[in-house]
């Protein structure tokens, strides 16, 4: 499922780790790459969540989502990117649990309804006015952003058939037969299965999955996963951005940095994970014997001091969407390892996150060294390790526009 959903507001937390930038212009050329190196492996790309999600806090898990934009600022953004990708052929779109006032007229229960119940924004707007001919996809019935409008989920899958979906995510088993019998009381006009099947049954012919293959799955060769790993390599090596190096330290030098602590900021313990940088950090010269998680600020308030044996901290931050739920901001027991690293002096801080762009400006914006790098995986700790270290040049730039107003 390529995300093209865009980050307008930092404290979106599913947005925020989801989507490849804020920015139409530079999100199309990414997700074109991804849904063309799908396609030449006869994978549907399903494109998500139309009319466009991250432009709110709202978590469409929970509540029905908006897009609150106004048709000029939609038609400049999201509008611009669903039709570019609608224009160069893609295949399938997810509509999202979310709902598009500036374009609806229509009500339900006193509410505009999300994109998944609404004719207006499927028929009229996705299939009629932007001209796509490819399957409309619903998102999962069983969240709470399409709940409550319809007496039960079974009757939400029915009605978002009815509304325009071609292909329903998670209906209940009795689904098909309801629809059957709906169509031949009259309750569901025959030519809405009629265009439903073409659709599908079109995507089908072009990605020549009418039959089935019996190779469609199977195992990587040595030559393919020696391909995948050199391109995360690369791709790790050029994503890794420095957005900030105060006293001109970089490249870090084992004879005068030599003892380096790593603290990792996050809602689940990832000390395990970032073992791996204290290994290439240790093989390169450096001391690296201690690794603590969350070090909250009521139990270390009266040991700030043991940080002074160290030349530097490296502050790690990693969060991803669901882990937690809720806000994307730190809280709790992060936020209370984030209180104790703010004691520290800035010019002692190295502050890396490992997800969310926005983490590193916002909370340690006086930091000496400030570096973003988007995952946790080895190759993105080891992009980390091999920049700071000068092995090679940091060529990264920020997907997102990391001065946002929200974020002053």
């Amino acid at each position: 499922h390529p995300v093209a959903d865009l980050n307008m507001n930092p404290l979106q937390n599913l947005v925020v780790e989801r989507a490849v930038s804020d920015d139409a212009d530079r999100a199309y050329p990414l997700l074109k790459a991804q849904i063309e190196g799908m396609k030449k492996a006869s994978v549907v790309a399903t494109v998500k969540h139309f009319p466009g999600d991250g432009a709110t806090m709202k978590n469409q898990h929970f509540i029905t989502s908006a897009n609150n934009l106004s048709m000029s600022e939609w038609n400049r953004s999201f509008g611009t990117l669903y039709q570019k990708l609608i224009n160069n052929g893609v295949a399938a779109i997810m509509v999202g649990h979310i709902r598009f006032p500036a374009y609806q007229k229509a009500k339900l229960k006193g509410v505009y309804p999300p994109a998944t119940l609404s004719k207006e924004l499927m028929m009229d707007l996705l299939k009629g006015k932007m001209k796509f001919n490819g399957v409309i996809v619903s998102d999962a019935l069983n969240m709470g952003g399409v709940a409550g409008y319809y007496k039960n989920k079974f009757e939400s899958a029915i009605e978002s058939f009815k509304a325009g979906v071609d292909l329903v995510l998670w209906p209940d088993l009795a689904y098909m037969d309801s629809v059957e019998v709906r169509i031949k009381r009259g309750e569901i006009p025959m030519s809405r299965l009629d265009d439903a099947v073409k659709r599908i049954w079109g995507v089908r012919e072009k990605y020549g999955l009418l039959h089935k293959k019996k190779d469609i799955f199977r195992h990587l060769s040595k030559e393919e996963e020696d391909e995948i790993k050199k391109t995360a390599r690369e791709v790790a090596n050029n994503a890794v951005t420095l957005l900030a190096d105060q006293q001109k330290e970089i490249p870090l030098n084992s004879k005068k940095i030599k003892k380096i602590a790593i603290v990792n900021l996050s809602y689940i313990d990832r000390t395990k994970e970032l073992a791996y940088t204290q290994k290439l950090l240790r093989e390169k010269g450096f001391e690296v014997d201690t690794l603590i998680h969350n070090p909250i600020y009521f139990n270390w308030q009266d040991k700030i001091s043991y940080f002074d044996r160290f030349d530097k901290v490296i502050v790690a931050f990693e969060n991803r969407y669901f882990k937690p739920l809720g806000s994307s901001m730190l809280k709790d027991k992060e936020a209370l390892g984030l209180w104790t690293m703010g004691m520290l002096p800035p010019e002692k801080i190295i502050a890396v996150s490992y997800s969310n762009p926005y983490y590193v400006n916002f909370y340690f914006d006086n930091a000496s060294i400030r570096i973003n790098a988007y995952s946790l995986d080895e190759y993105s700790q080891k992009a980390v390790v091999d920049a700071i270290t000068g092995v090679i040049p940091f060529k990264g730039t920020s997907p997102v526009k990391l001065d946002h107003k929200i974020m002053r």
